[in-house]
């Protein structure tokens, strides 16, 4: 399900920043990041910050930062694997 797009990467957080489009997503949830030079990158949401506070969810129209294994960048798609 798509969720959003990578906004910036902090390489010495190991984070990236993504603006959140489309629909929420909670702790837990297992993310693939995807783009034409990053690949497929997949994360779990360990942990979700938005404006300074952790959060337990992502809300739509929200920018929010999740840690990931390996460089994100600008105009990555996020999304969400979920089974239903």
């Amino acid at each position: 399900v798509y969720i959003g797009h990578g906004v910036k990467y902090f390489s010495r957080l190991g984070v990236a920043e993504f603006t959140v489009d489309a629909t929420t997503f909670r702790l837990g949830d297992r993310l693939l990041v995807t783009g034409p030079t990053t690949g497929a990158l997949y994360a779990d949401a360990t942990t979700i910050h938005d404006d300074h506070d952790f959060v337990a969810e992502a809300q739509q129209g929200t920018l929010v930062s999740v840690p990931v294994p390996q460089k994100v960048r600008r105009g990555d798609m996020l999304f969400t694997l979920r089974c239903e």
